[in-house]
C-alpha cells in the first residue's frame, strides 16, 4: 500500500475516533457508500438501560446523542457551523482550493442509523440536519 491517506480518509477516522470516545456505551461506526454519497454513522446498542421505556425511545435518545455530539440540535447546526467541518479540515490553516460549502455538504449527506435490540429490535434512522425519525421493528 503506496498510497497517501486524503483528508477525506483522515476525516473520517477523526470521526470514528471521536465518536466511539464520545458514546462509550454503544459500538458506533461512521463509514462512507460510495454507492450513495452518503456518510453513514451506524450505532448497535444491545443493552438498553432500565431508565429508558423501551427500545423506540432508547433508539430516539441515541439518535439525538450522535446529533449533539455533532452540534446539531432541532436538525440545524448553531451559527450556521458544520458539524462535520472541523473533522475534514486542515489545523492551523486553510486551503484556499477547498470548496467554501464542503463542511456543510458534508453534514447535508449525512444520515444516522441506530440499532437496539432487547425484547425486539428496532431501527431508527435520521438525517444529520432533520429532526425527522424513520423506526423499523423487527422479531
Amino acid at each position: 500500500m503506496d498510497e497517501p491517506a486524503s483528508l477525506f480518509d483522515l476525516g473520517m477516522k477523526s470521526l470514528n475516533y471521536s465518536l466511539s470516545e464520545g458514546m462509550k456505551d454503544v459500538d458506533v461506526f461512521a463509514g462512507y457508500s460510495w454507492e450513495e454519497n452518503r456518510i453513514e454513522i451506524t450505532v448497535y446498542d444491545v443493552e438498553v438501560p432500565d431508565t429508558i421505556p423501551n427500545e423506540k425511545a432508547r433508539c430516539a435518545k441515541l439518535v439525538e446523542q450522535v446529533k449533539r455530539h455533532l452540534a446539531v440540535v432541532n436538525g440545524k447546526t448553531p451559527m450556521k457551523i458544520s458539524g462535520l467541518g472541523i473533522y475534514f479540515s486542515h489545523t492551523g490553516y486553510k486551503n484556499t482550493k477547498q470548496p467554501k460549502n464542503v463542511a456543510t455538504d458534508l453534514d447535508a449527506i449525512t444520515t444516522i442509523r441506530v440499532h437496539v435490540s432487547q425484547a425486539k429490535d428496532v431501527t431508527c434512522e435520521s438525517p444529520l440536519l432533520s429532526t425527522k425519525v424513520m423506526y423499523s421493528e423487527g422479531r
